[in-house]
């Protein structure tokens, strides 16, 4: 890893992390611009990349397909969108932060290099972790309620679901790096990691965050002591079965939201989720049309069609997009040769992407490209010299 290419991925790494920090006093009034300066940023750093590597790129039949069907589709949802400024706020979860792997891809070429992206996300997730146990211990900030602070972790990252998925991605780090072999780490220091990330996803009182938690858990552990593949099929989902009705129950009885009467789930389901005004089926409403801000029926809460990542590409992009950006992620886990570590964040998140529009979520998304990128490149690697 070249210098340069060192400082460009630590740079995305700080930056999608970092940059709500920036927005106490005069940088707070000027999200908008600060937020496009981020997202441009590493626009720039691909098209770099892509103009180094033009020579290098090989990519399946498969892969070219759903690269020009996506890029079809993203056109279509331009057009189709509601304003040049909403559309460009939308388009960057599905254009600017996926070329995050393309970066992440030609910049790592080693498992050093790899370890190392990995200890810096793990150490910034134990910092922001570590800030905001201490305000809620200290009660200086009131960390469980307001969604938006004027000071501490609020001003870090924009909302306490985004602290708790970065705990479940910082504890999901520090336990692969400890059974990785060629990875030698203090397994006391890999202890007090747990603990901090563990109470820090248990303050975030979020259900996206504990859902991803719990899953990932269980599916990286299932597969790492049950080698029956039978047993393993049969114990995953009794497990996932009882996180998937333990969690929400356990929130209920924590902050008394009853995530299953009509004040919620239920009230989603049937007066939002089952009765979208989508004009095509096939290629949605497109950019803008749905956002954090857009409430929509007549549902008697406000309640957001973003709750749900899956629903809000459809509203989006509709089914074909829908479509194709999950074969997209299916089509990566193949390439990473089943990746254990990838199959098991995707799949935690895909849960919890069924309560929250995951897509949004920093730096735990980006960190997740940055992921899929370097562990594509290593398995190109490790196929070049087989």
């Amino acid at each position: 890893m070249k210098k340069i290419d060192k400082i460009l991925i630590l740079y995305i790494i700080v930056i999608t992390a970092l940059y709500h920090f920036f927005k106490l006093n005069f940088f707070k009034e000027n999200e908008v611009i600060i937020s496009f300066i981020r997202d441009f940023s590493i626009l720039f750093i691909a098209i770099i990349m892509l103009i180094r590597n033009r020579e290098k790129i090989r990519m399946s039949k498969i892969s070219w397909l759903l690269s020009i069907l996506l890029f079809i589709q993203i056109l279509i949802g331009l057009i189709n969108g509601e304003s040049i400024l909403k559309s460009m706020y939308d388009i960057r979860y599905f254009i600017i932060w996926p070329s995050i792997i393309f970066i992440s891809y030609n910049i790592v070429n080693s498992k050093e290099q790899y370890y190392m992206i990995l200890r810096v996300m793990k150490n910034i997730a134990i910092a922001i972790g570590i800030l905001g146990i201490y305000f809620k211990i200290t009660n200086n900030l009131d960390f469980l309620v307001v969604r938006f602070g004027e000071y501490g972790v609020k001003s870090i990252l924009p909302t306490h679901i985004e602290y708790g998925l970065l705990m479940f991605l910082g504890c999901a780090i520090s336990i692969y790096l400890q059974q990785e072999k060629t990875y030698k780490k203090n397994i006391y220091i890999t202890v007090i990691e747990f603990i901090i990330f563990t109470i820090g996803v248990y303050f975030s009182f979020s259900r996206l965050s504990y859902l991803a938690y719990s899953t990932f858990i269980v599916i990286f552990f299932n597969f790492k002591i049950i080698k029956n593949k039978i047993l393993r099929i049969i114990f995953l989902l009794l497990e996932l079965s009882t996180i998937i009705i333990v969690i929400p129950n356990l929130i209920n009885e924590i902050d008394n939201v009853n995530l299953f009467s009509t004040a919620s789930l239920l009230d989603r389901i049937y007066n939002i989720w089952l009765n979208l005004n989508v004009t095509n089926k096939l290629i949605g409403n497109g950019f803008g049309s749905i956002g954090v801000n857009n409430s929509v029926l007549n549902s008697q809460f406000d309640l957001m069609l973003t709750d749900n990542l899956f629903v809000r590409i459809y509203y989006t992009l509709g089914f074909l997009g829908l479509a194709t950006i999950v074969l997209g992620f299916i089509l990566m886990i193949l390439k990473s040769n089943k990746n254990l570590f990838l199959i098991a964040l995707v799949i935690s998140l895909a849960l919890a992407a069924l309560f929250g529009d995951i897509f949004t979520m920093i730096p735990v998304i980006p960190y997740l490209y940055i992921i899929f990128g370097a562990i594509l490149k290593l398995t190109t690697i490790k196929e070049k010299i087989n």
